[in-house]
C-alpha cells in the first residue's frame, strides 16, 4: 500500500493556519489595548467581542457538528464523504473558516488591539485562498457543487 506524499490532502495549509492563528492570539495578547479604550469606545468594542465570540463559536461548532463523519483536518474532502449542505452549510459554505474569522475578530475587538485586526483579516484573506483550493477539490468530487457554490455565499454569511 503506497502512502500519500506529505501536502497531497493540504496539509501545509493547516500547519500555516495553526501558526496564524497562534500569532494573531499572541500579537491580540502583547499588543492588548493599542485602540483607544475609552468610555463609550471601549463598550462598543466589547460588545462587538462578545458578539462576535458567540456567533463565531456558533457557526464554527454548527459546521463542525453538521460535518459529522466527512469531517477531516485537511481541506481534501473524504473519498467515501458526502456534500453537506444543510445547517449551517446553507448558511455559508465554510462555516469551520467562517466561525474562526469571526471569532478571530471578536478576540481583537475585546483585547481592543489594531494589530490584532489586522491579523484578523490576514486571516480572513488566508481562509479565503485556502477555501479556493478546497473548493477545486469539492468540484472534482461533487458534481452538485457549482450549483451549491452559486447559491450560498463563501466565507461570510449573507455577504461574501
Amino acid at each position: 500500500m503506497a502512502t500519500e506524499k506529505f501536502g497531497a490532502k493540504g496539509e501545509w495549509w493547516v500547519i500555516a493556519q495553526i501558526i496564524l492563528i497562534f500569532a494573531a492570539f499572541a500579537v491580540d495578547i502583547i499588543f492588548r489595548d493599542s485602540l483607544s479604550s475609552a468610555g463609550a469606545l471601549r463598550l462598543i468594542l466589547s460588545v462587538l467581542a462578545v458578539v462576535c465570540v458567540i456567533a463565531g463559536g456558533a457557526l464554527l461548532a454548527s459546521g463542525v457538528f453538521r460535518l459529522g463523519s466527512n469531517l477531516t483536518a485537511v481541506p481534501r474532502p473524504l473519498d467515501n464523504g458526502n456534500l453537506v449542505q444543510s445547517g449551517a452549510y446553507a448558511v455559508v459554505r465554510h462555516p469551520i473558516y467562517s466561525g474562526i474569522i469571526i471569532g478571530m475578530f471578536g478576540v481583537a475587538f475585546f483585547f481592543s488591539n489594531w494589530i490584532g485586526l489586522l491579523l484578523a483579516a490576514a486571516i480572513l484573506l488566508f481562509f479565503d485562498q485556502k477555501s479556493r483550493r478546497e473548493e477545486v477539490w469539492l468540484v472534482e468530487k461533487y458534481p452538485e457543487y457549482p450549483a451549491y457554490r452559486a447559491r450560498v455565499h463563501k466565507l461570510i454569511p449573507f455577504v461574501y
